[in-house]
């Protein structure tokens, strides 16, 4: 009898355990599914043929494209603080202050390779007006780290830090206020001055750590990949301001 009582001390907090994690499970799935429902319908409705009727007139879209980016330009000039203007059409990304080029790098590789192609006019607007970082990570800090050398002579030297940090190539990831992803990955120049970019394994690295970080997204969101040359992409990650502005041109 003392023995069928023990057993039954271990069953029943073995049982309810199992009960729990089969909820837990259950919920997990269920609110997977309404994100991925979510996701799906608001795909759609970015992709979809929504939009006015001069939308589908190429000539009339294009003047309206045309109009509304020297309007977010001319945005982007009153700012006194440097902007990034990425312009998927010249597959170029640039650093501009009051209207003028700073810096500019060419796309080395972008996914997916027709993002704005596929926008209706409601979210072309929304992608193509001027938006801000609201946040963003990186594998390198924002401001590079320097040492001081003093010496005998009260005079001091000082230089930068060849940190293996700053060797290998930047992850940078940001989200701006237009609810659009960005992730930017530098890529090394070989000896012949071209690039080996394997956008798979990065795709890949990227959705692992996307997973760790949100398993379940309640909310869609696009993100475009863009692949630059490292040094560029690291001299523009760390000009653009915390908070700074973002233009998409196509």
């Amino acid at each position: 009898m003392k023995k069928n009582f023990t057993d039954i001390r271990f069953v029943i907090p073995a049982a309810s355990f199992a009960l729990l994690l089969l909820l837990l499970l259950l919920s997990y799935t269920m609110i997977s599914v309404r994100a991925a429902i979510a996701s799906r319908n608001e795909l759609n409705a970015i992709t979809g043929n929504a939009g006015s009727h001069d939308w589908h007139n190429e000539e009339i879209m294009g003047l309206k494209k045309e109009i509304h980016g020297y309007e977010q330009l001319l945005l982007m000039a009153r700012n006194d603080s440097i902007g990034l203007l990425i312009n998927l059409g010249d597959s170029t990304v640039q650093l501009n202050l009051k209207g003028l080029g700073l810096l500019q790098t060419k796309i080395l590789r972008q996914y997916p390779p027709h993002f704005f192609a596929s926008c209706n006019e409601s979210a072309w607007m929304q992608f193509g007006t001027l938006a801000t970082i609201v946040n963003e990570n990186a594998g390198l800090p924002k401001k590079p780290i320097r040492k001081v050398l003093a010496y005998a002579a009260d005079t001091k030297k000082t230089e930068s830090l060849n940190h293996p940090a700053d060797e290998k190539p930047l992850y940078w990831r940001f989200k701006t206020s237009s609810n659009l992803e960005v992730v930017i990955t530098g890529v090394e120049a070989s000896a012949d001055s071209t690039y080996d970019i394997n956008p798979r394994t990065d795709l890949l690295k990227y959705r692992i750590r996307e997973l760790a970080a949100n398993p379940v997204p309640l909310k869609y969101t696009p993100v475009v990949y863009l692949w630059l040359d490292n040094r560029d992409a690291i001299a523009i990650y760390r000009a653009v301001p915390s908070r700074g502005n973002v233009l998409f041109r196509y």
